[in-house]
């Protein structure tokens, strides 16, 4: 018996969410790899101060999942914010990739930052929550161990390749080591953008309810019916 049944597949809003997890983590691990890398080499931070530059990231995420993604998710539905928690964070990573080596970290990080992880905020409940709808108690855990699982696997895959092309892309370009290296994650910075990007549309395009058949209604009595059951008790 395969540890993923087939069956948990059938449902597109699981499919759905799996991919937007997966594409959510893989622009997170990017984010950060981004990030140390940047104030760092870039804008020259110790490696104290880097730790407090990842601070608004935890604390905006956190605020967003609790204060926002619970009030708005049973009013929209996972679709609506997985959808567009994708695609905020999207921006987020679309304004790290545009830095330059004079951007600044309160002027230009910053707002990246709480983009990014406004849209993380807004997507984690919704995610679970469409992983997990409508499926038997017997296979609750198995669906929920799928998110974890397509998370782990994506952030492996995009951290390598967001590695690579990052290597790649600066060891290439013509340039101070801190300007080269500001190019290669910039760079690099395209393929987790187009991931949220592409998951997006998928959760657009599969995370829709199903509808639920309607009850059958039950027979009413013809006039004739009625009749004949006057008859018989009557006598008629």
């Amino acid at each position: 018996m395969p540890l993923l049944p087939p069956r948990l597949m059938r449902d597109g809003r699981r499919v759905a969410s799996l991919v937007a997890g997966a594409a959510l983590m893989m622009g997170q691990l990017s984010v950060s790899l981004f990030l140390t890398y940047y104030l760092q080499t870039v804008l020259d931070w110790s490696a104290l101060a880097s730790g407090l530059g990842f601070l608004p990231i935890s604390l905006v995420t956190t605020a967003t999942a609790t204060q926002v993604g619970t009030r708005l998710l049973p009013r929209l539905g996972p679709r609506v914010m997985m959808t567009a928690g994708l695609s905020i964070s999207a921006c987020g990573l679309l304004q790290l990739a545009l830095l330059t080596p004079d951007s600044g970290y309160a002027a230009n990080v910053l707002p990246a930052l709480v983009t990014f992880s406004v849209g993380n905020g807004a997507s984690f409940l919704a995610i679970m929550t469409g992983a997990t709808a409508d499926v038997p108690a017997q296979d609750a855990g198995i669906a929920s161990a799928s998110v974890n699982s397509a998370q782990q696997i994506s952030g492996s895959i995009g951290s390598a390749v967001f590695n690579t092309v990052a290597a790649s892309a600066a060891t290439a370009f013509h340039g101070s080591a801190r300007t080269a290296t500001l190019h290669g994650f910039t760079t690099a910075a395209r393929y987790p953008l187009a991931a949220l990007l592409l998951a997006a549309v998928v959760t657009a395009a599969l995370a829709r309810k199903r509808g639920r058949p309607a009850a059958p209604k039950p027979d009413r009595p013809t006039e004739g019916r009625a009749i004949d059951v006057s008859n018989a008790i009557y006598g008629k």
